[in-house]
């Protein structure tokens, strides 16, 4: 009986793991439709930011700017500077959507290995059911009742380890984040008392590497909320856990 519990066991954690890809596959399928969609508009966005440089670069007639606008010079610089910021936008889109392209392919090869699984977990349930049931008697009952809820509490504890899991991966790639962000703004400070050039190479190097960690960990984060979920029901967590405040921040603040 002990080394059947054990193979039940086994399969009843792959079984586990069968049902929570085939669920976060879904919520994948969800997210890169409204990812693609997002992203034709960025593109779109990015399309008309670059139309607006190229239209002020060919325009001649420099005293409506003077009048209203300013100088063309200026008036170029905004819209090549708007022209950038949506481009980095489309770029960090176009990392997130292949991350989850990525995890998409991965987790779709897992569920295909799996395909056998849901047949072994109910033959042998049903299996131990018939096992425990020939007795016929109360204590054989009570047997069954206890076996079953042994197997929602393992369940439940999986699925706290793997949101455990995903919070704390994603609290270290935070942490890595903060410590450039940090980094930078002491950099910024040396820059504003006059230390040109250098100082302010390292100051975006710096940003340049929070952002790069901004997708994993946006990532991360979407796994540990839905991780989450898993754990608790929906109607009793109310969390959103997303960048992208964060972003606009470190677009106005650095």
């Amino acid at each position: 009986m002990e080394n059947f519990q054990k193979k039940l066991n086994k399969i009843l954690d792959k079984y586990q793991d069968y049902e929570r890809i085939q669920k976060y596959l879904k919520k994948l399928d969800a997210q890169l439709k409204k990812g693609y969609k997002d992203l034709d508009k960025l593109e779109k966005i990015l399309d008309k930011q670059g139309q607006d440089v190229e239209n002020l670069e060919g325009l001649s007639l420099k005293g409506i700017f003077h009048k209203i606008l300013g100088s063309k010079k200026e008036q170029e610089g905004k819209e090549r500077q708007e022209y950038l910021q949506a481009a980095l936008k489309r770029n960090e889109h176009k990392k997130s959507l292949e991350l989850l392209e990525y995890e998409k392919k991965i987790l779709v090869e897992k569920l295909a290995k799996l395909k056998d699984i849901p047949t072994q977990a109910e033959l042998l349930i049903q299996q131990r059911e018939s096992d425990l049931m020939k007795s016929g008697t109360p204590v054989g009952m009570r047997i069954l009742t206890i076996a079953k809820q042994i197997d929602q509490s393992r369940h439940l504890k999986r699925e706290i380890k793997e949101a455990i899991d995903a919070g704390e991966e994603a609290m270290v790639l935070l942490a890595e984040m903060e410590q450039y962000l940090r980094s930078a703004r002491n950099w910024g400070n040396w820059d504003m008392m006059g230390g040109r050039g250098m100082s302010s190479y390292v100051k975006h190097s710096n940003i340049d590497k929070a952002r790069a960690r901004l997708h994993k960990t946006q990532h991360l984060l979407n796994r540990f909320e839905n991780e989450l979920r898993d754990v608790y029901n929906p109607h009793q967590l109310n969390l959103s856990l997303n960048l992208d405040s964060f972003t606009r921040f470190i677009d106005i603040f650095f």
